[in-house]
């Protein structure tokens, strides 16, 4: 759609490019970079279907939603994630992010019409720009829902400060409530620690009433697991999310061996869920939804 510096912020919501994806996406056309929600679609994986999160949506002639992705930058090294900016940085000490001040200024415009934003990362707590967006929207737009992705390893004062002015929510990574199988799969994190500081955000949110669910990435290494991570969240009456991992083969669940992803059906299926408030039965939906796409990939496979 565009690059920063080169282009400003307004020049790519305005631009050619991100009017041409419109018109695509009006056409039914998942071409122009879309094809992840079309292999959700076809999988019968609608829960997980990306296109959703952007329905309840205001209209307006700014963007009412932006989502931030600015650095990867991460304290983890996570065994389903690519490199992170920490170990490029060992080999280029004097590597910087192009995301200045003056990225921050372009955004002020933009900011008073946004109903949320979104931040993921790397590990958004640890990247400074992000602090800076914060402030601004906490002095321009507090009402604003501001959505954290984030593994909850690391929790500073100056976050917690900034939460208290704004209305913030948080989407927790966590792939298993054991910590061995937690702490194999989030390299460098701490168990004891993440749990910790879940508490807290779990805290923060039930008293200002904002939102907080768990962000599961379903591969290889804790498949056996996942009806256990939707009890917990169903115990906790906190929304379960699971993520599509394609990458890397060693983790991903996607083309894997068939006879194993059908082993993986059929145990997840035989695992009994009850719910009674609607958050425990939307995620016993997704559950459902992914064991869809499970069985879907074990067929494609036969």
């Amino acid at each position: 759609m565009g690059h920063y510096p080169e282009n400003s912020i307004n020049d790519i919501w305005e631009g050619s490019e991100l009017n041409k994806l419109r018109t695509h996406i009006e056409n039914e056309d998942f071409s122009l970079g879309c094809n992840y929600c079309k292999e959700q679609l076809t999988s019968l994986n609608f829960s997980s279907f990306l296109a959703l999160n952007f329905d309840y949506l205001p209209l307006s002639q700014y963007p009412t939603l932006m989502e931030f992705e600015l650095s990867t930058a991460c304290n983890l090294e996570c065994i389903m994630c690519t490199p992170t900016d920490i170990g490029k940085a060992r080999n280029n000490p004097h590597m910087t992010s192009p995301y200045d001040d003056a990225f921050v200024e372009q955004l002020i415009p933009f900011i008073p019409h946004l109903y949320q934003a979104k931040f993921f990362g790397g590990e958004p707590l640890i990247i400074p720009v992000y602090y800076k967006i914060w402030e601004q929207i906490v002095a321009l737009n507090p009402a604003c829902l501001t959505l954290i992705q984030t593994n909850a390893t690391v929790l500073t004062d100056k976050a917690k400060a900034l939460f208290e002015q704004g209305f913030f929510e948080f989407s927790v990574s966590i792939d298993s409530f054991k910590k061995e199988t937690y702490e194999s799969i989030r390299k460098n994190a701490n168990f004891g620690k993440t749990m910790e500081n879940f508490e807290y955000l779990l805290n923060y949110c039930r008293r200002k009433r904002s939102y907080i669910g768990i962000s599961v990435c379903p591969i290889q290494q804790n498949r056996f697991e996942l009806a256990e991570i939707v009890q917990k969240a169903n115990e906790l009456n906190v929304k379960v999310n699971f993520n599509s991992v394609w990458y890397p083969e060693s983790c991903t669940l996607w083309k894997w061996d068939a006879d194993k992803l059908l082993e993986t059906y059929d145990y997840l299926s035989s695992v009994p869920l009850t719910w009674e408030t609607m958050v425990q039965k939307n995620n016993i939906k997704h559950f459902k939804d992914l064991l869809n796409q499970i069985y879907n990939w074990y067929l494609e496979l036969k």
